[in-house]
C-alpha cells in the first residue's frame, strides 16, 4: 500500500532499519538500514512478466553498502527470479542473469554470473564470475551456487592471499530454514514478530489485515482483505486527483555512480530522516489519539490517517505478538468474509497486483 513503512531492529547489533512505498504506480519501495559498522540503503520497483507456466519477476533494484571506517561504497544490480511450473508441476524458483558490484570509492567491479538452467534442470543454482580492479585485471574468480556455497581463486597476489590459493567466501547453514508451511529462513520467519507493539505504527507491514490472515493459512480471508485495502487505494488516488503523494520519510536523489571525472548520474530513493524521532515521541499511535493529538502524532499525520495504509482504520487490529488474537475496534469487523463473496467489481479490469503483497 502507498505509505505503508516496516522497520527492522536488531538489539543484539544494534542495527535498526525503516522501509516506506513511496510509489504505487509503479511500485517503488525504498529501505534505509544501518549499525555502526555500514549503510544500506535500496530501492525497488518490482515488474512481473508471465510466461505460461512460469513467471519472471525483475526487481530493477538499486542497492548501496557504505562502510564509515574504510569509506568503501558499493553499487550493486540484482539478477532476475523466475519461478518455474505455477500451474503445471512441482513449483521452483532460479535467479539468472548479471549481477554488477561496483565500489564508487575506487573503481574496483565485481561481475557475477548466475546461469540459468536448461531445459532440463541439469545443472541447477550455479554461479559464476571475477572481481577486477580499477584498471580492469582480473584478480579473483568466484565459483559456486546461490543457496549453497561461494569459492574465491586467487589469480594475483595480494598482500593477504597469494596466487593460486582458493577460499570459501560464503557458505548457507545447515539449519538456516524453517518447516512447514512456508519454510522461511529463520531471520526471514523473524520478521513478523514484534517487541514494541504500542510503538509499531498504523502503516507497519505487520498490521496488515491479508497478512494476519495469511499467516493462520486464511486464504479465503486473506485474499478478502488483499481487496479490500486495494480498493481503498484506488479510492485514495481518486481524492488526491493531481496532487502528487509525498512520501514521509524518504526523498529521491541523484547520485553519481562515476569515480572519475565524467558524470554517470542515478536517481535513487534515500532515507530524509523523520522515522525514529517520531517513533520516541509516540508510544500509542493512532488508537488512543484524539483528532486534535492526531494532527501532532507523527505516526498519525492527516497524510495517512483514514487511507489504505492506516491498518488500524478496517475495524480489525491484529495482536502483533500473538498472531492467533485480534482486537475489534467497530463493527466494520463484520465485513471479515470469505473472497467468495467480494463483487468482480471490487477489482478494475486489466489492474495487476500480483506486486501489491
Amino acid at each position: 500500500m502507498l505509505g505503508e513503512t516496516f522497520e527492522y531492529i536488531d538489539r543484539r547489533t544494534n542495527t535498526r532499519g525503516v522501509a516506506e512505498q513511496v510509489s504505487h504506480h509503479p511500485p517503488v519501495s525504498a529501505l534505509h538500514i544501518e549499525n555502526e559498522n555500514w549503510q544500506f540503503k535500496q530501492s525497488t520497483s518490482p515488474s512481473t512478466k508471465f510466461l505460461g507456466n512460469s513467471l519472471d519477476l525483475t526487481t530493477h533494484g538499486q542497492s548501496y553498502v557504505y562502510f564509515p571506517k574504510t569509506k568503501d561504497h558499493f553499487y550493486y544490480t540484482n539478477p532476475c527470479t523466475r519461478v518455474h511450473n505455477i500451474i503445471l508441476g512441482s513449483m521452483w524458483l532460479e535467479h539468472f542473469g548479471h549481477v554488477s558490484i561496483k565500489n564508487l570509492k575506487n573503481g574496483e567491479t565485481c561481475v557475477i554470473n548466475f546461469k540459468k538452467s536448461g531445459m532440463f534442470q541439469g545443472t541447477q543454482y550455479k554461479v559464476e564470475g571475477y572481481v577486477y580492479d580499477s584498471k580492469g585485471t582480473q584478480c579473483v574468480k568466484l565459483e559456486g551456487t546461490w543457496d549453497q556455497y561461494v569459492d574465491g581463486t586467487w589469480l594475483v597476489d595480494t598482500a593477504g592471499v597469494k596466487k593460486g590459493q582458493t577460499k570459501r567466501l560464503w557458505k548457507i547453514l545447515d539449519d538456516n530454514f524453517l518447516g512447514e508451511p512456508y519454510h522461511f529462513t529463520h531471520f526471514a520467519g523473524s520478521l513478523n514478530e514484534c517487541e514494541d507493539e504500542d510503538l509499531v505504527p498504523a502503516t507497519d507491514s505487520r498490521r496488515r489485515l491479508d497478512r494476519l490472515f495469511l499467516e493462520r493459512g486464511d486464504i479465503d480471508n486473506a485474499t478478502h482483505w488483499k481487496r479490500v485495502m486495494e480498493d481503498r487505494q484506488r479510492q485514495d488516488k481518486k481524492k488526491r486527483g493531481n496532487q502528487v503523494f509525498k512520501p514521509n520519510y524518504f526523498k529521491e536523489v541523484e547520485m553519481n555512480l562515476s569515480t572519475d571525472a565524467t558524470s554517470e548520474l542515478k536517481k535513487v530513493w534515500v532515507y530524509a530522516g523523520g522515522y525514529w524521532e517520531q517513533r520516541e515521541k509516540n508510544s500509542v499511535a493512532l488508537r488512543d489519539a484524539t483528532v486534535e493529538n492526531q494532527e501532532t502524532n507523527g505516526f498519525c499525520t492527516s497524510s495517512v490517517r483514514g487511507t489504505a495504509c492506516d491498518f488500524f482504520s478496517y475495524g480489525i487490529t491484529p495482536n502483533l505478538s500473538d498472531p492467533t488474537n485480534t482486537t475489534t475496534t467497530s463493527t466494520d469487523a463484520e465485513n471479515v468474509t470469505s473472497s467468495d463473496e467480494v463483487e468482480e467489481g471490487d477489482l478494475e479490469s486489466g489492474e495487476d497486483t500480483s506486486t501489491d503483497v
